[in-house]
């Protein structure tokens, strides 16, 4: 099986397995809240670990964060399903042109996601400074690590 995806030891391919399964499992899960009316600020939760969290859709449903949420969710999901398709050693060595292609379409969707999350974190589990700061930090710290070709 590990030769199958390009992988030449065991012991990564486990490590993908886990983390890669982990990461797309996670998203295709939280595809459900693209149906932002539906699921994610329903009126009537389907469950609590199917929703917002509590007290954010009061924000979300007006102007500009249900825009902002949006956006973040459109552009989030799509570019952590397809980022597990950078690791794969069968995609990165046989079809490096849509590895290339894949990564300038991831990158571009997180930067579009990350500057989203700028219009919603006043408002976000609370809007406290200790959350602005901390969403704030991580945005900033992970557009930081983007490859040095986008560097000027």
């Amino acid at each position: 099986m590990p030769g199958l995806v390009g992988f030449t030891s065991g012991y990564s391919f486990v490590l993908w397995l886990v983390f890669a399964g982990t990461f797309v499992t996670f998203a295709f899960y939280r595809l459900q809240y693209l149906d932002f009316y539906g699921t994610f600020c329903s009126e009537v939760p389907k469950s609590k670990f199917n929703h917002a969290a509590p007290g954010e859709c009061f924000y979300f449903l007006q102007q500009p964060y249900k825009a902002g949420i949006i956006t973040h969710l459109v552009f989030v999901l799509p570019s952590a399903i397809l980022s597990t398709l950078q690791f794969t050693p069968a995609i990165r060595q046989q079809y490096t042109e849509f590895h290339r292609l894949n990564g300038y379409v991831i990158l571009a969707m997180s930067v579009i996601s990350t500057f989203a999350v700028f219009v919603v974190v006043p408002v976000s589990f609370g809007g406290g400074s200790g959350v602005i700061t901390s969403i704030s930090a991580l945005a900033i710290s992970r557009e930081q690590f983007q490859p040095p070709i986008f560097r000027t």
